[in-house]
Formats: C-alpha cells, sequence, structure tokens
C-alpha cells in the first residue's frame, strides 16, 4: 500500500522526466497564508530520480513527527549535495505582510524562493491555493519555460508535497521558538499563530503582540459579543 502511494504521488513527476523531459521541475507551497500571527514562509523544492522518499505523503495526513522526520532528511540531502534534493525558503514577516498585503508577499517570497535555488527549474508547479505564487515565477528565472497549476497537487504532486511539508516544518519551529518570547496565552508552540479558540481569547484579553498580524486579527470580536448580538 504505501509503495502505491508513493508510485501515485511520483507519476506526475516522471512523466515530466520522461516523457517532456524536463529534469527539474520545482514545486512550490507556502504556509502561514491565513495565520494571525507569525511570517508566510515559501518553500520551492526540486526532487530527482528515485529512491522514493519513504513516507512522503499529503502534509495533512502525516503526523507533526513524520513531517519533522521527512524534512529533517530533504534538508540533510540538500546539504550533502546529493544531487536528490534541491529546496529553498523565502519568508517575510508580519508587518511586511501588514504593510503590503498577503498576496503580494505570497508573490515577493515565492520570487525570492525561486531565485535562492541553486538550480534553475525548468517547470515550476503549484496547487490551485497557489496560482497567485505562479503568476511571479516567469520574471524570476530564465529558464522557466512552464508554469502549472495542480489541482489538489498538495495531495497528488511529490514537488509539491515536499515543499509543502517543508515550509510546514520549517514556519512550525520558528514559531515553537518565539513561543517563550511572549505571553505563553497565546499558545504559538502549539497553534503556530493560526486561529484557535484559545489564541484568539489571548489576543482579545491581552492584545497583539509584536508578531501578530494587525491586518489579519482587525475582525477578533469581543467577548460575549456571539452571545448577546446573535438572537
Amino acid at each position: 500500500m504505501a509503495h502505491s502511494r508513493l508510485s501515485q504521488i511520483y507519476a506526475n513527476l516522471l512523466a515530466w522526466w520522461h516523457e517532456v523531459d524536463y529534469q527539474h521541475v520545482a514545486g512550490v507551497s507556502c504556509s502561514g497564508w491565513n495565520a494571525l500571527a507569525g511570517p508566510l514562509t515559501v518553500c520551492a523544492c526540486i526532487l530527482y530520480a528515485p529512491p522514493y522518499i519513504r513516507g512522503l505523503d499529503a502534509a495533512e495526513s502525516l503526523t507533526p513527527y513524520q513531517r519533522r522526520r521527512i524534512a529533517t532528511f530533504l534538508v540533510q540531502e540538500h546539504r550533502a549535495q546529493t544531487g536528490n534534493v534541491e529546496l529553498a525558503f523565502a519568508s517575510l514577516d508580519n508587518r511586511y505582510i501588514d504593510r503590503h498585503g498577503i498576496d503580494y508577499a505570497s508573490l515577493h517570497a515565492t520570487e525570492a524562493a525561486l531565485n535562492a535555488l541553486r538550480v534553475a527549474p525548468e517547470i515550476v508547479i503549484a496547487d490551485s491555493q497557489g496560482k497567485l505564487v505562479l503568476n511571479t515565477a516567469w520574471r524570476c528565472r530564465p529558464s522557466i519555460k512552464g508554469l502549472m497549476p495542480s489541482e489538489n497537487g498538495a495531495r497528488t504532486d511529490a514537488p509539491i508535497i515536499a515543499a509543502d511539508i517543508l515550509a510546514r516544518v520549517h514556519r512550525e519551529h520558528h514559531m515553537r521558538n518565539q513561543h517563550s518570547r511572549y505571553s505563553k496565552e497565546y499558545g504559538f508552540a502549539s497553534n503556530a499563530g493560526y486561529h484557535t479558540v484559545a489564541h484568539e481569547r489571548a489576543i482579545m484579553r491581552l492584545g497583539l503582540s509584536p508578531l501578530h498580524r494587525a491586518t489579519a486579527c482587525s475582525d477578533l470580536e469581543p467577548p460575549g459579543w456571539s452571545e448577546i448580538w446573535n438572537y
């Protein structure tokens, strides 16, 4: 079953290699789009010939430990320059997002991640949520011959799946490191800056930390609002 699943998520990549003869296919994914606090992180990742990456699967179907194990392996392969993986990260903080907006921030971070790859990609793919990021790829690297939105690619395409795991783990690690710098009531170590009831209550009680996005938190309702006015 596991090997069958790996064959499925590598199928499109193998088609690019063997049918179109594109060897450098970059998957792009971002983490932190809908967060209340913290940066937006983009990862661009190029995977090369099998052996397949053991356990690779959609990020949401893996445990945090499994995601960290896979991300660690990918980063180690990249640093060792084994020729199996190329990857790059780019992050923009909450102040940049508040100043320029999340859409522009995603374009800027994607451009930075693609430009940081040691190997120039020939094709850039992103899932349906990443269509915006593809619009910037043309001006990043002259080598790029095509941009391919992949419907549900974060579940079906190995380079996007790998980029998604890497972006999540990279950003979650950053948010865990920020946990001790601010009130623990915000819960950054567990929620990574995303919406939770406890996180929103902490914001309404304590106000915003320097890590929060003012534009994302502007609509938080005061305690008791829904109970009083939803009738």
